[in-house]
């Protein structure tokens, strides 16, 4: 297994590879979520999303072929009136193709996020997880993660 970082090159892998967590939202919350498609998460759109500042992508390959990534945020929250400040990585998306899940890859791109963190002198980590998503939160707990603050929604579509 090779987990590095992505290059301009890995942009189509990238989109593919977003399908499965793409479906997975999409089935649970369809009126949120799209289906993937062709305009869902283009490479152009990767390309974009790597260019800007802060944005880092990792791909892990597994036999020569792309088997998941992660795309996180350096972000540098200034200090408020009312916060304290704190630079963190928040993990905006992570996924891994079924054909290679529980095999080490989404742990082995966690260890990479971890340690762009230790190289940045971060020491907070964010990411968050659809409640539905039981299969993330196991995982993200196993990775030592824990809920810290949680966000709730209420439909008024029928009233």
């Amino acid at each position: 297994m090779d987990i590095r970082r992505a290059r301009p090159e890995d942009a189509v892998a990238i989109s593919d590879l977003n399908r499965t967590v793409q479906t997975l939202h999409a089935r649970a919350y369809p009126h949120l979520f799209k289906p993937p498609a062709p305009g869902t998460f283009t490479p152009d759109e990767v390309l974009a999303m790597m260019a800007q500042s802060g944005n880092v992508f990792f791909i892990a390959i597994v036999d020569d072929r792309p088997a998941g990534y992660v795309y996180a945020q350096i972000a540098h929250r200034p200090e408020s009136a009312i916060r304290r400040p704190m630079d963190l990585i928040y993990v905006h998306h992570f996924s891994v193709d079924e054909a290679f899940q529980g095999q080490g890859v989404g742990s082995a791109l966690m260890t990479a996020i971890r340690d762009l963190a230790q190289a940045e002198s971060i020491s907070h980590l964010e990411v968050d997880v659809w409640s539905f998503n039981d299969r993330a939160l196991t995982f993200f707990e196993h990775q030592g993660f824990s809920v810290y603050n949680q966000r709730l929604w209420m439909d008024l579509g029928d009233q």
